[in-house]
């Protein structure tokens, strides 16, 4: 809303919510109780609050969706330039940072584990923090974040994709005279 009388009210899962704040823009579920909203000073970025609209955490940038139980999400950076430069860490699903901001970019937890770059690098942690696969694999403008799948994730390194299970294990490799689709339930399309 941005009528500085009126305050959202949303339905989500058959609640109602009605948040007591006034939000100029941006308002969206990341969990089921937990919502990323302009903050009030917009110099602060984004805030994440309840479905009270008690506010959670203040001056973060940006802000993933709960999948497997932690959310990813980037702090405001103090550099003036919040949008692009801040860290990103986790938060569980009451909002309670567990994994401090420390990455240049994090993706999403998915069969316990989640991609997350470092110095031009991406690997994958557990939700203790610990690397699962070292963070060994360069990462650029134009690559995209792997998500693990049906408990297999594919790294590609021309010209080969390896597979890893979830303890970091190469699976097996194949060259890229076809491609692999996520796995579910044990198989995969291919073309």
């Amino acid at each position: 809303s941005k009528s500085e009388s009126a305050s959202p009210i949303f339905i989500l899962s058959s609640v109602l919510l009605n948040f007591t704040h006034s939000y100029s823009m941006y308002l969206g579920p990341i969990s089921d109780n937990l919502f990323i909203v302009q903050a009030k000073d917009t110099l602060k970025g984004l805030a994440i609050v309840d479905k009270n609209g008690n506010v959670i955490i203040d001056g973060i940038a940006s802000s993933g969706k709960n999948y497997d139980g932690l959310i990813q999400v980037k702090q405001v950076a103090a550099t003036g330039n919040f949008w692009a430069d801040g860290k990103w860490g986790f938060i569980d699903e009451t909002g309670k940072l567990v994994i401090d901001y420390q990455y240049d970019y994090a993706g999403n937890y998915v069969d316990g584990l989640a991609g997350v770059v470092k110095d031009g690098k991406y690997g994958f942690i557990n939700k203790e923090n610990k690397y699962v696969i070292e963070p060994t694999f360069e990462y650029g403008k134009s690559t995209t974040l792997p998500n693990y799948s049906d408990g297999l994730v594919e790294i590609y390194v021309k010209p080969t994709s390896s597979f890893y299970n979830t303890k970091g294990e190469k699976v097996f490799e194949k060259n890229n005279d076809y491609i692999i689709q996520n796995y579910k339930n044990g198989y995969a399309t291919f073309i």
